[in-house]
């Protein structure tokens, strides 16, 4: 499995647990529309950027 920065999309259930969410409430957020990141649904699967969840979390340094 790719590193979270080498991968240009990460599932559904990866995003939601760096953020500190179970399998059951991230499914919850996404069904009522509230999850915090956008959410691409490819190949039957749910994906969400990689860039996107790198700045909710802020691990991008804008000093680099």
């Amino acid at each position: 499995m790719p590193k979270v920065e080498e991968a240009p999309t990460v599932s559904l259930l990866a995003a939601g647990r760096a953020i500190g969410l179970g399998r059951t409430a991230t499914y919850a957020l996404k069904s009522r529309g509230e999850f915090p990141l956008s959410i691409i649904k490819s190949g039957g699967k749910f994906r969400v950027p990689t860039a996107a969840l790198r700045r909710l979390l802020e691990l991008d340094d804008a000093s680099e």
